[in-house]
């Protein structure tokens, strides 16, 4: 039957364009899908995910508002005083063990400011420390789904945000902290993506059908009559 189909879809049927577009997007599209929900239903095994936002003043720029504020981190004064938020997740399927890290290196964030830690949870602050424009986290046991959060805080904006670790067998992953907004609109492309795969399979099979039918009432007319002609010449009618 699906080869009948296959023929007549060739065949000048009306709508073979839109069916084989379709058929095309389609499988492009649920092919795709199914890459991203590989991805995310099976992550590698040890992911370590660096998200950091975008540096932002700590003080409202000069003229925005007729406002004086001092900034003093550790007696030392910040005149130009910018943050960063920092999160260190543990994404993967398993944990990210100290053995992990290959010949206890720690792994290191380089901001290309001097750099003060502020925020830093009582779970990171003996794993955190700070050296010039370097942040280093020791090595130690980062469970599955467990997070280090800290603010960095730089005179100037950062000059970058680069990281280097002597993880073994681990994905490392460095990124830009989405907003709400940027979220929300990750979601309704994935949720477009699968809509689209939906649809133009359900369009596809919904031709498949129609194309089947026609040509199984096609092929019962053809056989009646035929049929009838041999009736006819066998004298029987």
């Amino acid at each position: 039957m699906l080869v009948i189909a296959a023929i007549d879809l060739f065949s000048g049927a009306p709508y073979n364009a839109l069916a084989v577009s379709m058929a095309a997007i389609g499988v492009f599209v649920a092919l795709a899908a199914a890459i991203y929900a590989r991805q995310a239903v099976f992550p590698a095994r040890r992911v370590l995910q660096v998200q950091h936002s975008r540096g932002a003043p700590l003080v409202p720029p000069e003229g925005d508002v007729s406002l004086s504020v001092l900034v003093e981190v550790n007696n030392h004064v910040v005149s130009n005083p910018f943050i960063t938020t920092v999160e260190i997740l543990s994404s993967g399927r398993y944990d990210i063990r100290s053995e992990d890290f290959d010949q206890n290196a720690p792994l290191v964030i380089d901001l290309g400011r001097i750099v003060t830690l502020v925020g830093v949870g009582s779970s990171a602050s003996t794993r955190i420390s700070t050296e010039g424009t370097f942040i280093r986290v020791t090595p130690s046991l980062l469970k599955r789904g467990d997070a280090l959060t800290f603010s960095a805080i730089t005179e100037s904006k950062p000059e970058q945000f680069s990281v280097s670790s002597a993880l073994i067998d681990t994905k490392v992953i460095v990124a830009k902290k989405e907003s709400p907004v940027a979220s929300w609109r990750r979601a309704a492309r994935v949720s477009l993506l699968l809509g689209m795969a939906q649809s133009a399979a359900l369009l596809f099979i919904t031709y498949l059908f129609y194309s089947t039918t026609n040509q199984m009432i096609s092929t019962s007319e053809v056989s009646a009559k035929l049929v009838e002609d041999v009736l006819k010449i066998c004298g029987i009618r």
